[in-house]
């Protein structure tokens, strides 16, 4: 009986806040509506909250209050993880409002609005991208802003997504062999992000797929990109870049290039040799 009176003063309270709030949605004066509508987003009632405010759009002609409406309004999609819907409002906030005490808040969630849209690592990066130019335009704008540091902290995070789309996309045509496209690829990563983590492993990576290459190459063109692969060998040592295991490895792939160079040269001087006494047999037998 206790469990079943309980269970029965929740239901009646939930059906009497159900009416309270359709009264307020119904016929609540603007200023009601309001402080209602701000009482449903502290509470994180959202789904209460935004009918409210949407009500409320273009209704009061004071402009603290109408910027008072925009902003919950694009604070309470924010909460329900509509973060275009967000983004957009947070914008046209700022673009509307310019002198607004909110101004610099709303900025800030516009910008996080567009760390939220990035997608994840493997997918196309452009949102990621828009979303460092806008934290980046934030930071210009309100140096002293008690958010830097969280913007810091976005910043970095989303680099790491575009540090390892270009690190996988690099490791992806050296696991399939293709080690003329990695060493391109590695190179461009360098150029694109030269504070990336992986930066040791991108230099070797460098020096070795340039010997590989030049190892997979048919015999013509060996010598040229043996010589490619030392100038790489000679490239890494000059780099700030090396690490002990990579560096021994280097080292032997030098070795390695240099001795088949070797080889390379001592079987064109036979050719060569044989090519001037088969033509000195040739003179003679005419």
């Amino acid at each position: 009986m206790k469990l079943r009176s309980i269970l029965f003063l929740i239901t009646a309270l939930l059906v009497f806040n159900g009416c309270e709030y359709q009264k307020l949605l119904k016929n609540g004066a603007p200023d009601a509506k309001l402080e209602g509508a701000k009482t449903y987003y502290n509470k994180g009632d959202y789904n209460r909250a935004l009918p409210l405010l949407e009500d409320l759009i273009g209704r009061f002609r004071k402009r603290e209050k109408a910027e008072d409406v925009y902003y919950y309004y694009a604070y309470t999609h924010y909460g329900m993880h509509d973060f275009y819907l967000a983004s957009h409002h947070f914008r046209k906030f700022c673009e509307t409002y310019r002198r607004s005490k909110y101004l610099e808040e709303a900025s800030f969630m516009h910008a996080k609005c567009e760390y939220h849209k990035s997608l994840p690592y493997e997918l196309d990066q452009t949102s990621t991208s828009k979303a460092i130019e806008k934290i980046q335009l934030f930071v210009n704008k309100f140096p002293s802003s008690i958010h830097i540091e969280e913007c810091n902290e976005l910043i970095d995070e989303l680099r790491s997504k575009l540090h390892k789309k270009a690190f996988d996309g690099a490791m992806l045509y050296y696991n399939m062999g293709d080690y003329r496209s990695a060493v391109v690829a590695f190179k461009n990563t360098l150029i694109d992000y030269p504070d990336i983590p992986q930066i040791d492993k991108i230099s070797f990576h460098i020096v070795e797929s340039s010997f590989l290459y030049a190892k997979k190459s048919v015999s013509e063109k060996q010598r040229k990109r043996y010589n490619a692969a030392l100038a790489e060998c000679t490239e890494y040592y000059a780099s700030d870049n090396q690490t002990e295991e990579h560096l021994l490895e280097v080292k032997r792939i030098e070795k390695e290039c240099r001795t088949l160079l070797a080889d390379i040269k001592a079987n064109e001087k036979i050719k060569a040799e044989k090519l001037e006494q088969d033509a000195l047999k040739s003179g003679s037998n005419q």
